[in-house]
């Protein structure tokens, strides 16, 4: 297996709940060297198509998964993932579940309006964690990601994780 991980470690030294506004976040995009077809199994929910106004911005992570542990597996006829979202222990009850983007998403009108980051990134797959409602802290987000070994030169040579701030902040 090949490993890749993109961590986000921020501390925060104010109460982020008081000024990040709702919909602030982390997006995580993974891009592959050809446009592949995934078929892909998840516990993640689809990012909300109406952006900040969706009900589901109000559910919590920690109701959303028995064991806290977010993920996502991608199978193609190159080879295979695995996806796993790291919500840091502290925020599971602060924030809601993360969000993931299929490769048809990035190109959704409606997600596109709503979701601004998504107008600025490129990829085949993507994860959204919201964190406005986080208190001071420290906090640790992450998308780790396993490939399998015995995938096709061109799936092998994945190597693009990209992580994006999104929201707004009334600092």
């Amino acid at each position: 297996m090949t490993t890749i991980f993109r961590s986000t470690k921020i501390e925060f030294i104010f109460d982020p709940s008081k000024f990040l506004g709702k919909g602030t976040g982390l997006g995580y995009v993974l891009g592959f060297p050809k446009d592949i077809s995934w078929d892909l199994r998840s516990n993640l929910a689809p990012l909300p198509p109406r952006g900040v106004e969706d009900p589901s911005l109000n559910t919590r992570a920690i109701d959303s998964s028995e064991n806290g542990r977010f993920a996502v597996t991608g199978y193609s006829r190159l080879g295979s993932f695995k996806a796993h979202v790291r919500v840091d222990p502290k925020a599971l009850s602060q924030t809601p579940p993360p969000y993931l983007l299929e490769k048809d998403a990035f190109n959704n009108e409606s997600i596109r309006k709503h979701w601004a980051w998504v107008r600025k990134v490129k990829g085949q797959l993507g994860v959204f964690i919201e964190i406005s409602g986080v208190k001071q802290g420290l906090y640790d987000f992450a998308l780790d990601v396993a490939m399998s070994n015995q995938a096709h030169d061109d799936f092998a040579d994945f190597r693009t994780m990209t992580a994006y701030w999104s929201g707004d902040a009334a600092l």
